[in-house]
């Protein structure tokens, strides 16, 4: 078994039913009922890992996964299956998934994708972070605007996040940010951050987007390397008495 980020529950065994729903040897409780993998696998799983942001790996018995081939190892990355390059060439019974990316698997094989090795092998899965579910809110009566954000990695380690903010495609510097913001914010949910808006801006009419991103200046041609995409983008106008308005 394994729990993700959201605390829902992962379980794999022989079984073809959850819940009294048709789930070919694994499925997911989200707290209230039980749904299935896609078409799960042909066989027994031995073994369950989740990553930070959802992607969940199994090893086992099986050699198909979702009906396509897969080796005794694959991942559900939510809404399908795919295989972990080519497999094993004997069952998984364990695998671990540390902070720095590394899958560790151990089992019956001998073989790990094209590599002799012999009931134990590693593969750098490297980590992944997926910025979401943004929302931008004035605090009434000020220009101070709180940021709530979900920042989720595929590792335990620190990474950076950053903010943009354009008026009517200009941008707004900010310095007067503070929270989870900057080069080692800790991925988790709900991060929070504050914007000083009477210090950093002073237009009275103008609509203000605002996108997280992990790089300091975006637009500098480095945007293919971005650990996420410019994600949901809020904007605000304001009135003439100078306040943010939505």
């Amino acid at each position: 078994m394994a729990v993700d980020y959201a605390d829902h529950l992962y379980a794999g065994g022989y079984f073809g039913t959850a819940g009294g729903i048709l789930a070919s040897r694994v499925a997911k409780w989200d707290g209230s009922a039980w749904s299935p993998l896609g078409s799960g696998v042909d066989d027994q799983i031995k073994a369950l890992t989740v990553d930070g942001i959802g992607n969940v790996y199994a090893g086992g018995y099986f050699t198909t996964a979702g009906g396509d081939s897969a080796n005794y190892i694959a991942k559900w990355d939510g809404s399908a299956w795919s295989p972990l390059g080519s497999g094993m060439n004997n069952t998984v019974r364990a695998l671990l998934l540390n902070g720095s990316g590394t899958l560790f698997s151990a089992g019956d094989f001998t073989i790990a994708g094209t590599n002799v090795s012999a009931y134990l092998a590693s593969a750098e899965l490297g980590i992944s972070t997926v910025l979401s579910n943004l929302s931008v809110a004035q605090r009434e009566g000020t220009k101070l605007v709180d940021l709530y954000y979900d920042f989720l990695s595929t590792g335990t380690n620190t990474a950076p996040v950053y903010i943009a903010i354009a008026d009517r495609g200009v941008a707004v510097n900010a310095p007067s940010t503070t929270g989870d913001i900057g080069t080692n914010v800790v991925p988790g949910v709900m991060k929070h951050l504050v914007w000083d808006g009477g210090a950093d801006w002073t237009e009275n009419v103008a609509t203000l987007q605002f996108t997280l991103h992990d790089d300091v200046e975006p637009g500098n041609g480095s945007e293919s390397s971005l650990l996420a995409k410019t994600g949901q983008t809020i904007s605000y106008a304001t009135g003439d008495d100078g306040d943010l308005q939505t």
